[in-house]
C-alpha cells in the first residue's frame, strides 16, 4: 500500500510527516489554528543557504579523526582550517533540493573523484570506502586522504 504524502495547505510542498503543523518550505506555522503565522523569511531553508548563490562543500577532518562537512559560498566564504577536500560547485537551490548527504550522488570532488557517506554520515572518498568494504589484514595500509584514519563509531 502506497503511503500518501501530506502537503502544506498554503504552498502545497511536501511536509515531513502527516502530523506536521509547520512547513519548512514556505515557513507557515499552524500549531495554533487560531493564529497562523509565517516564521522567518519565505527564502529560509534548513541549510542556511542562499538559493541563488554558488557553493562548494568542504570535507573537513580534525587532527583527532573527526570528520564533518561545511558549505562555503564561493564568492566570499572562508576556507575551514580543517578542510582537506571540496566538491564541485553547485547552487544553493540544488543543495536544498538534493538534501543532506544526497549531493554526493550528484557531485564529484574538485579533483574529479567520487565520494560518499557511510551509514553514520561520515564522508569518505571512494578509495577509502572500497578499502573498508574489502580490506584484508595482509593489504597495505588504508588510503586515508590525509594519513589520519576517520573516527568511526564502535562496531
Amino acid at each position: 500500500m502506497a503511503t500518501e504524502i501530506t502537503l502544506c495547505p498554503y504552498c502545497k510542498a511536501s511536509l515531513v510527516s502527516d502530523l506536521a503543523k509547520q512547513c519548512f518550505h514556505c515557513g507557515m506555522d499552524w500549531h495554533d489554528p487560531t493564529t497562523v503565522v509565517r516564521r522567518g523569511s519565505p527564502n529560509w531553508n534548513r541549510f542556511g543557504l542562499n538559493a541563488d548563490a554558488m557553493y562548494v562543500v568542504e570535507l573537513c577532518q580534525q587532527p583527532t579523526g573527526g570528520r564533518y562537512t561545511k558549505y562555503r559560498e564561493i564568492s566570499h566564504g572562508e576556507h575551514d582550517p580543517h578542510c582537506v577536500l571540496e566538491t564541485e560547485a553547485a547552487t544553493g537551490a540544488q543543495f536544498i533540493n538534493w538534501g543532506f548527504y544526497e549531493y554526493a550522488k550528484h557531485l564529484k570532488l574538485s579533483d574529479g573523484s567520487n565520494f560518499g557517506f557511510e551509514a553514520h554520515g561520515i564522508w569518505m572518498t571512494e578509495a577509502e570506502m572500497k578499502c573498508i568494504l574489502g580490506r584484508r589484514r595482509e593489504e597495505t595500509p588504508p588510503p586515508w586522504v590525509n594519513g589520519i584514519p576517520p573516527m568511526l563509531p564502535p562496531k
